[in-house]
């Protein structure tokens, strides 16, 4: 029985080491994670509470539009692990700017969560634009590093264009893109903090 998950967050070629208690993925303790809606921290997780707040969360799509939003700061649950070069694509196909990955691997019966952190934007403007090709091999290194079976990429946080929102929400490999904590919709100057995902409860719903 998994009791515990651990996250490993890449920064370069450091990895930080925290334990966390079992909740949602991005874990508890990542910066900038934080449960900004009443109904994120009362809702019922059962996948019935989860269908619930998705079309409660979808909703706020269009309410992000209506407001002139060019862009969405959002959270986008993958309905399952998918494989790197899967989740690259997605990036690809909907232009993502990705500030933070989440992938699961399993070692031991133990579900070991990788975060990998981009840079602030201003620094990834100068990069050369193959994060996401990078990202199969990056994922498997550390999985291997670890010990560990590589599970797949479950979670992203970062922005999406406004026309892609509803495109990416169509996505089948995606069951939401959570767009609650976007400074449009609520207090969140710079769009500092982000939800977290639903990438746990989906996970251990299919076990």
């Amino acid at each position: 029985m998994i009791t515990k998950t651990t996250t490993y967050r890449l920064c370069a070629t450091m990895l930080a080491i925290a334990l966390s208690g079992c909740g949602a993925a991005p874990a508890d303790d990542a910066p900038g994670a934080v449960s900004l809606d009443q109904v994120y921290q009362q809702m019922d997780r059962s996948m019935e509470g989860l269908l619930r707040y998705r079309t409660a969360s979808v909703a706020k799509h269009e309410a992000l539009r209506s407001l002139g939003a060019q862009e969405a700061h959002a959270t986008i649950t993958l309905g399952a692990p998918v494989p790197p070069g899967e989740a690259a694509d997605i990036i690809r196909a909907h232009h993502l700017d990705v500030r933070m990955l989440y992938a699961y691997a399993l070692r031991d019966g133990e579900v070991l969560t990788i975060a990998d952190k981009r840079p602030p934007r201003a620094k990834r403007a100068a990069l050369d634009g193959s994060w996401p090709e990078q990202l199969d091999d990056r994922l498997k290194r550390v999985s291997e590093h670890l010990g560990a079976e590589l599970l797949g990429v479950v979670a992203l946080v970062g922005s999406v264009e406004a026309d892609q929102i509803d495109l990416l929400q169509r996505d089948d490999r995606v069951f939401l893109v959570d767009v609650s904590a976007d400074q449009h919709l609520i207090e969140n100057p710079g769009n500092s903090e982000y939800m977290q995902s639903f990438a746990w409860d989906l996970y251990h719903r299919r076990k």
